[in-house]
């Protein structure tokens, strides 16, 4: 199951589950032992959601963030694909949604454990722990295991980024791509989610 513009696309698997289904909550950081039993269990996943010989697997899994070098131990061929977003549009999209569920997910290990006390503060503290995170992460791989599309380019030009994507990290040809009507959906809200002073709280935060 897919929520958004992705339930009208083929071939897209909400990853977020994928660790914990592979190995349970340890950590890939275990050694040698370890990175060879999630390649295993990669492969048997990876198996059973291509319907065909040479299709591709893609699995958005955000709470991976701080695993991505492990996973790449594991499995070189994984190609990432970052997609940053405005800081503000995300704090703002974070706060709603602890507002609505009361809680924040992920978690950075440096904020578990704390009291929330103001969720504003908590949630930029979230998101920019999140985003340095993930430049450490992506700054450990080789330049061909991952690249970064802009969510806001990306949603006005989705086809195009494909394509790129496609080419340059995948050695697939362009007619390999093929166009869809959900692509001409793609929209980048930018619709302010939280009342005027508390966005001009998170235009003005700094870590």
């Amino acid at each position: 199951s897919y929520c958004g513009y992705a339930a009208g696309w083929l071939g897209v698997y909400e990853g977020n589950e994928f660790l914990d289904w592979a190995h349970g909550s340890r950590a890939l950081s275990e050694g040698e032992e370890h990175e060879q039993a999630m390649r295993r269990e990669f492969v048997r996943l990876a198996a059973r959601l291509a319907p065909a010989p040479g299709e591709i697997v893609l699995l958005k899994n955000a709470r991976a963030y701080a695993q991505v070098t492990a996973l790449h131990r594991a499995v070189p061929e994984l190609v990432f694909i970052r997609v940053r977003r405005e800081r503000e549009q995300v704090v703002q999209s974070v706060l709603g949604t602890y507002r609505e569920l009361g809680t924040f997910h992920p978690v950075p290990a440096a904020l578990r454990g704390r009291a929330i006390g103001d969720p504003l503060e908590f949630a930029c503290e979230q998101i920019a722990a999140i985003e340095a995170e993930l430049d450490a992460q992506c700054a450990a791989l080789p330049a061909g295991a991952w690249m970064e599309i802009p969510y806001e380019a990306f949603c006005a030009q989705p086809l195009q980024h494909i394509v790129r994507l496609a080419g340059e990290r995948l050695g697939l040809p362009r007619e390999a791509v093929r166009d869809s009507p959900a692509l001409s959906r793609l929209r980048a809200s930018g619709r302010q989610k939280v009342t005027d002073a508390e966005a001009e709280r998170i235009r003005n935060w700094r870590p």
